[in-house]
């Protein structure tokens, strides 16, 4: 047995099963970080939203405008940008954590050849 295990069993034996704040867990989170893959989005203006990976239904490609058309069960996101068809393929095997939007007119100081995002567009379904 571990020594988490351990100490979390004289926490249950003295019906406390929240542990201790003091000894620097705070009750309120988890210890550790789960197994959900969730992919989020950073606009430049500092917004964010992320979405579970379990609820995406398909990822499109479109090479003419070079945009990427991301469709989850209740959210259809848009990006545009440049190089976005290695970002397909990341999103496909959900290697993506966070994607963030570049303002256009600083993309050509990008020197990588990674991809570059200046759009995001979220749009609900439901709407």
């Amino acid at each position: 047995m571990s020594r988490d295990f351990e100490l979390k069993f004289d926490a249950y034996k003295e019906n406390n099963p929240a542990g201790n704040p003091v000894d620097g867990i705070h009750p309120d989170y988890y210890p550790a970080g789960g197994n959900i893959r969730n992919l989020a989005f950073a606009w430049a203006d500092g917004r964010m939203q992320f979405f579970n990976y379990s609820y995406l239904i398909t990822c499109a490609f479109k090479k003419d405008d070079g945009s990427l058309l991301v469709e989850f069960s209740t959210h259809l996101v848009e990006l545009k940008g440049q190089r976005l068809e290695a970002l397909f393929h990341e999103i496909m095997t959900q290697a993506n954590k966070l994607i963030h939007c570049m303002d256009k007119r600083y993309q050509e100081l990008e020197e990588s050849d990674r991809p570059v995002v200046h759009e995001i567009k979220v749009t609900s379904k439901a709407e």
